[in-house]
């Protein structure tokens, strides 16, 4: 009797590990399906990701190009202002001398 208890031990203990091996496979199915997943969407994140670098990139040196003519245009516009500074300088030493000239040929 005890060895027929025995039996029925072992036959349980047996069914209670195939339960587990079945529970086993279902979920590693279900993680190797969502490391599958994850897999796919890193993948498809790092594309994206080396897409907008290479978007990043194009912009960056479209940006440094505008900067550069922006800056020539600057030190253009400068050396204008400061040629017509120079100009109404030098007009305004001419009309001085020239208002001296009429006010000094005009007194006896």
């Amino acid at each position: 009797m005890a060895t027929a208890m025995g039996g029925d031990v072992v036959m349980k203990l047996l069914q209670e590990f195939r339960e587990m091996q079945e529970e086993a496979r279902i979920q590693y199915a279900r993680t190797d399906r969502a490391f599958k997943r994850a897999t796919q969407q890193t993948q498809m994140l790092a594309e994206h990701v080396e897409k907008l670098a290479t978007e990043l990139f194009a912009l960056s040196v479209e940006v440094n190009g505008i900067k550069r003519v922006h800056g020539k245009m600057f030190e253009q516009v400068g050396r204008t202002l400061n040629r017509l500074a120079e100009a109404q300088a030098s007009d305004r030493q001419r009309i001085d001398t020239l208002e001296l000239h009429v006010d000094g040929a005009g007194k006896p």
